[in-house]
C-alpha cells in the first residue's frame, strides 16, 4: 500500500528529472554512464523521456510502488528542510509539497528503462 504525495506529468526538458530536498547543496555528478539515476544525499536526479518525445510521469509515493516497474536506483535521501521538490534539470519548472523531515530509504522505479514515461519514487521511513 502506497499514498501518493505528488505527481508532475509534463514535459521534461534535458531529459532528466530531479527529486529532493530543494536546500541541497551538494553537487551532482554530472556523468551518467550506463546509469538510470545520480544522486547526492538530498536529491535524486533521474533520466526520463526527452520533451520531444512527449510528456512524462514522475510521481513520489510513501510505502511501496506500483506493480509492473523496474528498480533502477536504491539508497537513502535526506528531506532535512521538510520540502521535497520536483523539477527539470535547469529548476524552470518545480512542484514543492511538505513533507515530514528525515532521512528515507528511496526506491527509482521505472517503466522502460533508459528513457521511461513513469518513473515513481518510493520513500520509505529509515
Amino acid at each position: 500500500m502506497s499514498t501518493s504525495v505528488i505527481q508532475c506529468e509534463r514535459a521534461w526538458p534535458w531529459g532528466l528529472a530531479a527529486v529532493g530536498d530543494p536546500n541541497d547543496r551538494e553537487r551532482v555528478p554530472t556523468e551518467f554512464g550506463d546509469a538510470q539515476v545520480l544522486a547526492t544525499a538530498g536529491t535524486v536526479v533521474i533520466r526520463i523521456q526527452h520533451e520531444a518525445d512527449g510528456e512524462a510521469t514522475v510521481e513520489v509515493v510513501l510505502g511501496d510502488p506500483p506493480d509492473g516497474l523496474t528498480l533502477v536506483h536504491r539508497g537513502s535521501l535526506s528531506l532535512s528542510s521538510g520540502e521535497l521538490v520536483v523539477t527539470d534539470a535547469r529548476r524552470e519548472q518545480e512542484s514543492m509539497v511538505q513533507v515530514v523531515p528525515g532521512r528515507y530509504e528511496v526506491g527509482v522505479w521505472v517503466d522502460e528503462p533508459p528513457d521511461p514515461a513513469i518513473v515513481v519514487v518510493a520513500l520509505n521511513d529509515q
